[in-house]
């Protein structure tokens, strides 16, 4: 099977364990897994990380 990670924060965010996870055909799609509630926090951590490094690049 396929995997697609999206990057978008919003969508992130929203991965709790349990949610309903919709397809792109608007489907149910399973539940959000902790496997992928941790992969989305662990992502979202690194896009904070890359922020916070390029806004000190710029301003320091």
């Amino acid at each position: 099977m396929g995997q697609f990670r999206c990057q978008r924060i919003a969508y992130l965010k929203a991965m709790r364990i349990g949610t309903a996870r919709i397809d792109l055909q608007g489907q149910p799609a399973g539940e959000v897994t902790e496997a992928a509630a941790i992969i989305a926090r662990d992502e979202l951590v690194r896009n904070r990380m890359i922020i916070f490094r390029n806004a000190a690049t710029h301003y320091f």
